[in-house]
């Protein structure tokens, strides 16, 4: 008896409840449109066909939540650069690629090469992970020490604001000394107080001044 082998599927419209589909070993050259609404799929099988073009193979399977086991070995898309990787980032959810178990590892470094403004984000939150408290929750000490409060005495109070700073008689001249330390901001403004309005100038022919610049400094 001679096998008779698929080269469409386009035959699979109403079987949206599908758990397991098994293609394997035809002549299928493109699945486009035909697996997308079976969204119930845990297990496909499509290796030993003539699947090309990965990434339109790829979308019929982005609507899968449950798709767990794929083979797509023997086709040529396995043969693409980075293909099981890709594959990997496109299926979140599967478990077992061609037959091989799909590590944690390959997963991220999928996310890395392919989800990379993620990945970004998450690295910024928490230094990639939810923050749940304080780092003792995470990084508890083997012996805690109790932390006690110190009080400078009264004759350094203001005298150490820098490093290396020398200790002052009182703490005025402590605070004088880092308010002059610190940067200055500069406002200037027009006077207009000597230029005359307009109507006093078409009346008068006498000669007046330009406005004044007055600078205003703060620390």
């Amino acid at each position: 008896m001679v096998r008779k082998l698929l080269h469409r599927i386009n035959f699979l419209s109403v079987n949206f409840r599908l758990s397991e589909l098994h293609l394997h070993e035809n002549q299928i050259s493109d699945v486009s449109g035909c697996l997308r609404h079976l969204t119930c799929l845990t297990v496909v099988t499509l290796h030993n066909n003539q699947l090309t073009k990965l990434d339109k193979v790829m979308k019929e399977f982005d609507r899968m939540n449950s798709l767990s086991v794929l083979n797509l070995f023997n086709n040529p898309i396995a043969q693409e650069p980075e293909y099981r990787l890709f594959v990997i980032n496109s299926i979140p959810s599967l478990t077992l690629l061609d037959r091989s178990e799909v590590t944690k590892s390959e997963r991220d470094i999928s996310r890395r090469i392919y989800r990379q403004v993620e990945e970004k984000i998450k690295d910024k939150v928490a230094f990639g992970r939810a923050s749940q408290g304080p780092p003792s929750l995470y990084f508890p000490s083997a012996s805690p020490r109790k932390s006690i409060a110190s009080r400078p005495g009264t004759g350094e109070v203001a005298n150490n604001f820098l490093k290396n700073s020398p200790s002052f008689a009182t703490a005025e001249e402590a605070v004088n000394t880092r308010r002059l330390k610190k940067s200055l901001t500069m406002y200037s403004n027009f006077d207009w107080g000597r230029v005359p309005r307009i109507q006093e100038r078409r009346r008068s022919e006498a000669q007046f001044g330009s406005p004044r610049i007055i600078t205003q400094v703060y620390r």
